[in-house]
């Protein structure tokens, strides 16, 4: 995924991402086991080329890898969409979880031993839209994984494990099924045509885990960047903080003017030619910076 990403740096003079769809091929080749009618059966969850030997039973696919399956289609979703969603509806279908008389108790056995695949069968419900699906793996994965509010306002995933703070490993797939939306995970791969998003306005130095961000998009229609910001810590609501705004257009700053919830803002200083620091406290707040960036396309 990484390699995805850098080649949208370089404006596509790399494809650094081609040895992962040679590997794909060969995934398809050795790791897949199908039925007559072609559907996906089984997933080896290694091979070794030198001994010929496949872990993984080509009869059972949970015994054959259910939880490499829903890995391996996470992140083959931006390579190769059609074969995420296979071994993903394989992996549905494997669960039960399309069954109109599903039981969580029948089901037990499996979410105790296979809680991860529950956790991204859920992510990938959420990024194809399968909303019967979601609906019935959020109530699953609500049972095992314990989301509840914690310290000063904080929120995560305790797993029943009787401790005072989550385990962010096994909290992780789940705060990305709070978090996406409808094909989000694809758009992160799929937007090369909002390369200059890497030279636009940006925003730095936010004071988290004091102040949070929740918005920071750049309008080249109107030539402003809004920023939207929260109380990620609630006790240091009210309290004063900053942060930066930098890679404005050349020599613009004594023309930027900044609003904060619809009024002037005049609490902000100029660090260089392209750069500006705004003076604010922590809390909900809506920031509407003019920068005069006219880019080609929405960031």
């Amino acid at each position: 995924m990484g390699l995805c990403l850098y080649d949208q740096l370089t404006a596509g003079r790399t494809d650094k991402a081609a040895v992962a769809r040679e590997w794909i091929t060969y995934f398809k080749e050795h790791f897949l086991f199908r039925d007559e009618a072609g559907n996906i059966v089984s997933m080896a969850t290694y091979y070794d080329p030198d001994i010929k030997y496949v872990n993984g039973d080509r009869n059972t696919f949970l015994t054959g890898g259910c939880t490499a399956a829903v890995m391996a289609a996470w992140y083959l979703l931006p390579l190769d969409p059609e074969l995420a969603r296979e071994l993903y509806e394989a992996t549905i279908t494997e669960l039960g979880l399309r069954e109109d008389r599903y039981s969580l108790w029948r089901a037990l056995p499996k979410i105790t031993l296979y809680t991860i695949s529950y956790q991204l069968a859920l992510c990938l419900a959420i990024e194809f839209g399968d909303q019967p699906v979601v609906n019935r793996l959020r109530k699953i994965c609500e049972v095992f994984s314990e989301p509840r509010h914690f310290g000063d306002g904080l929120f995560g995933f305790f797993y029943h494990l009787g401790e005072a703070h989550p385990r962010g490993f096994q909290s992780a797939n789940m705060m990305v099924a709070e978090v996406i939306t409808k094909g989000a995970w694809q758009r992160v791969f799929q937007n090369a045509s909002h390369r200059d998003r890497f030279s636009a306005p940006t925003v730095l130095g936010v004071d988290f885990p004091r102040l949070g961000l929740s918005v920071a998009f750049n309008d080249p229609s109107q030539g402003t960047l809004r920023i939207e910001t929260y109380a990620a810590t609630e006790s240091d609501s009210g309290k004063e903080t900053n942060f930066k705004v930098v890679n404005l257009p050349d020599d613009v700053v004594t023309h930027v003017t900044v609003t904060r919830d619809g009024k002037e803002h005049r609490d902000w200083t100029r660090i260089n030619a392209t750069s500006i620091e705004i003076q604010t406290t922590v809390g909900p707040h809506v920031l509407i910076v003019k920068t005069g960036y006219m880019g080609s396309t929405g960031v």
